[in-house]
């Protein structure tokens, strides 16, 4: 979806929402929040965010949202606690053989947009979510969002346009492996899953 099919969009989802079954769908929730997000209401994109993990406590989407929100925010103690989140599914899950993927939103188009003049700010570098992230998992890591910058088109064999020339210039996603601001097209998935596998290599689980 583009922006504005975002908010085109937000009455139709907050109208689903609000019958028993839209409250257990997790994901018109997340769309619910995306929507929100995309018309910067923040408070509203917060509580689906909220509301998503009494459904799902352990939504990736929704924690990995809910933890940027809050690193955005300079939440440390809400930070710490969404870390522990995260570790206890990996203790829970009973295996060492886990991968923390970060995410993927330009920074002038994530949810705390309005703290970024140019994406070059951040370009591949680690923001605070990121960094946090690091710090708490180490090598199961991967910044993603990086990774399409730095590796993207050369994995899946494409050519760079004058429009991702000007996107890798600019810190941001080469626009071949975008469907929208926030998601890949099947470019952007198969770079994605090769660096899972990489990832998956390098820490010797297959």
């Amino acid at each position: 979806l583009k922006k504005q099919d975002y908010h085109n969009a937000k009455q139709y989802f907050a109208k689903a929402y609000q019958t028993g079954e839209g409250k257990k769908n997790v994901d018109m929730m997340y769309a619910l929040y995306q929507c929100y997000q995309q018309d910067k209401e923040e408070q509203q994109a917060l509580d689906m965010l909220l509301a998503i993990l009494q459904v799902d406590k352990n939504n990736e989407n929704a924690l990995s949202a809910l933890a940027q929100f809050y690193a955005d925010k300079e939440d440390g103690d809400a930070l710490n606690k969404l870390i522990a989140q995260y570790q206890a599914m990996i203790e829970k899950s009973g295996t060492q053989c886990y991968i923390i993927i970060g995410d993927t939103d330009n920074p002038t188009e994530a949810y705390d947009s309005e703290q970024y003049e140019s994406d070059i700010e951040v370009g591949t570098k680690d923001n605070v979510w990121e960094t946090a992230l690091r710090e708490a998992f180490g090598e199961h890591f991967i910044n993603m969002r990086a990774f399409m910058i730095e590796h993207g088109l050369e994995t899946v064999g494409l050519e760079p346009t004058e429009q991702d020339l000007d996107d890798l210039a600019n810190g941001r996603v080469p626009e071949q492996l975008k469907d929208d601001y926030t998601h890949f097209n099947s470019y952007g998935y198969y770079a994605m899953g090769a660096a899972v596998y990489q990832k998956g290599v390098e820490l010797g689980y297959w």
